[in-house]
């Protein structure tokens, strides 16, 4: 029998970390919910005691707030894989979020099968992050004021265009869809690109398209 992915919810909003365990309950054939918390304070210890495969960690919070929690949490065990959820999707909290290291990025009204698949992506060392929010992401990023320089020219056409709709919010499906690659193709494509970069996840390619200031906002 498959192992389940263990998974601790964190939220300081009763109806908000109810709402999260009923998920996680209806995919109860490969989703375990293990344990919750009400702060990050009480997520640290629980999380120190139950070291789940998966969090979903709201970021305020009275007591401590979910970033300095998840910094404290990947610091000890860094196999545990954080997801952020928040009402807000502005960098001002994608930003801090992504930099504590955190493997996903939700809103609040994500869908049920949305938040079920950022827990099987970040089960499997992938991350997810919400649309809105890598858009706000990109959007805040400042133009580029000079060429990207030798980390874009060192990218193929391809690596560019596929690493451009990655920084616009796009899913490898919607990726697929737009450029007319195959799904498999964008997936290889985009470890390229993380090899390239240094980097192993998507989150980290958007990061580091703002860094190097790659014109990834021309779609």
């Amino acid at each position: 029998m498959k192992k389940k992915i263990t998974v601790v919810v964190v939220d300081d909003v009763p109806e908000a970390l109810d709402a999260l365990a009923f998920y996680i309950t209806c995919y109860s054939e490969t989703l375990e919910l293990v344990g919750q918390a009400t702060n990050g304070m009480e997520a640290v210890e629980l999380i120190r005691e139950l070291r789940p495969d998966v969090v979903l960690m709201d970021l305020q919070m009275p007591v401590m707030d979910g970033i300095q929690a998840s910094k404290i949490i990947l610091c000890e065990i860094p196999s545990t894989k954080i997801i952020a959820v928040s009402t807000f999707h502005s960098d001002d909290y994608v930003v801090p979020a992504l930099q504590a290291g955190v493997h996903g990025y939700l809103l609040k009204d994500s869908l049920p099968d949305e938040v079920y698949n950022a827990i099987i992506s970040a089960g499997r060392g992938r991350s997810t992050v919400d649309a809105r929010a890598m858009h706000n992401l990109v959007s805040s990023l400042p133009q580029p004021q000079a060429a990207p320089g030798q980390v874009w020219s060192s990218l193929s056409s391809t690596e560019q265009r596929i690493t451009a709709a990655l920084c616009n919010g796009m899913s490898n499906r919607e990726i697929a869809r737009y450029t007319g690659y195959a799904e498999s193709t964008v997936k290889n494509t985009l470890v390229r690109v993380m090899e390239k970069l240094g980097v192993n996840s998507r989150l980290q390619i958007a990061v580091e398209a703002g860094k190097h200031r790659f014109p990834v906002r021309e779609l």
